[in-house]
């Protein structure tokens, strides 16, 4: 990636083919995404990778998967743009810890355990619910998360209004500052 971007610096066109989002939104200014052949979008990376999500997520929906929620804050700070699913459920807590207590201010010491936990209330009945978290970078690259797709305590669980799940996810710390030269 490093050697792309110095290729890209010195004035070289490249055209990326590529899969993996992440990378395209690392590399790239303008997207083309095709699908089946066939454009589905044209125009600046960030506008084009957002619809990609949105029509993932869909896609996901339809399948049945009713809610998919980004924890980056409090519930109050997060932006209705990191949020999607169905609307089945409403994230109602949230809360970020190490073995410590709360990690109520940042930064978090490197190798530390960090524990994520999101409590959802059920809005109307669903199943197949997947709650997910995205840690990224200043650039809004995804560095780490996890889901509860593959979790089948929770993703096979037939829910009612009312009820409320609670997920924990643990993941160590393995993160440090970039100096920036």
């Amino acid at each position: 990636m490093t050697r792309l971007k110095r290729m890209m610096d010195d004035g070289v066109s490249l055209l990326f083919i590529s899969h993996d989002i992440a990378a395209v939104k690392a590399l790239c200014r303008h997207t083309l995404w095709l699908e089946q052949g066939r454009v589905r979008a044209f125009g600046q990376t960030s506008v084009v990778a957002n619809q990609y999500a949105g029509d993932w997520v869909e896609r996901i929906n339809s399948n049945n998967v009713t809610v998919s929620e980004d924890a980056t804050a409090t519930v109050d700070e997060i932006p209705s743009s990191s949020r999607s699913g169905t609307g089945s459920a409403r994230l109602s807590d949230i809360q970020w810890s190490t073995a410590e207590g709360p990690a109520e201010s940042f930064p978090v010491a490197y190798g530390a355990q960090l524990t994520i936990s999101a409590r959802l209330q059920l809005l109307m009945p669903a199943s197949k619910i997947v709650v997910s978290y995205h840690i990224k970078d200043l650039r809004q690259q995804h560095v780490m998360g996890a889901h509860t797709g593959c979790h089948e305590l929770i993703y096979n669980k037939d829910l009612n209004v009312g009820d409320s799940v609670f997920v924990s996810f643990r993941a160590p710390v393995l993160l440090h500052e970039e100096l920036i030269p």
